[in-house]
């Protein structure tokens, strides 16, 4: 169907409402074929949707392995620097995360940002994509975002299973990012109580100051 609808001279790159091309439903549903055939006849594969998704965003995504290994054959890679890793840890696909692991994805590869794909996962409170990121390797105590570490974006977001799983790993608790916040300030900006007490009961220091002089009671005040 797609091969009759090409030699008649559709337009290739079209794009929806979206802005999803046909290549991007092709990643999405895992059709390697209709994506070979549409990247033969020119469809442009770094090409963003209107959330700045690209195709191989799109096959890592929806966990299409086979799709995501023919784009990076290609050179194909996303401008934001978020791998395949990274997109499944957004959208907390569990065995999809294990299979682009057990492919060779770099554990702790950064996005643009600096960000690692623990870093995402602890940022949309993925507990099980955690646990598989840690037991393959990943560091806990890497930088990302302004030098936060994953347990900062956890706390800030509020998902206190996720800070459980990140504080037992050896990290810790006080140490600051590049604006000298701790965790226990990231939980207090965030408003949530459970993280803040799992936090406080861990150790600490409920009065250390930022570069801003702030404790973590300013933050909690604040929010």
């Amino acid at each position: 169907m797609v091969q009759l609808l090409v030699s008649r001279g559709a337009n290739i790159n079209a794009f929806d409402k979206k802005d999803r091309r046909a290549v991007h439903w092709a990643a999405y549903m895992g059709h390697l074929e209709v994506m070979k055939l549409l990247v033969s006849h020119g469809a442009e594969v770094c090409c963003k949707d209107k959330k700045s998704y690209s195709p191989l965003h799109a096959a890592a995504s929806s966990g299409m392995i086979n799709v995501v290994k023919y784009l990076l054959h290609l050179g194909v890679d996303s401008k934001d620097g978020k791998t395949p890793l990274h997109m499944a840890a957004i959208h907390g696909r569990y065995s999809r995360s294990q299979a682009i692991i057990q492919n060779g994805a770099e554990i702790d590869s950064e996005d643009e940002n600096g960000n690692s794909p623990l870093h995402i996962a602890a940022r949309y409170g993925h507990e099980l994509l955690i646990n598989t990121l840690i037991t393959n390797g990943a560091d806990t105590a890497k930088r990302g975002i302004h030098g936060m570490f994953p347990l900062h974006l956890a706390a800030l977001s509020g998902f206190s299973d996720c800070c459980r799983k990140l504080l037992f790993s050896g990290f810790d608790v006080d140490t600051p990012d590049d604006f000298g916040r701790t965790c226990l300030h990231a939980a207090a900006a965030g408003g949530n109580l459970e993280c803040l007490n799992l936090l406080l009961n861990t150790g600490a220091d409920f009065n250390r100051k930022d570069r801003f002089g702030r404790t973590a009671l300013h933050y909690a005040a604040a929010n």
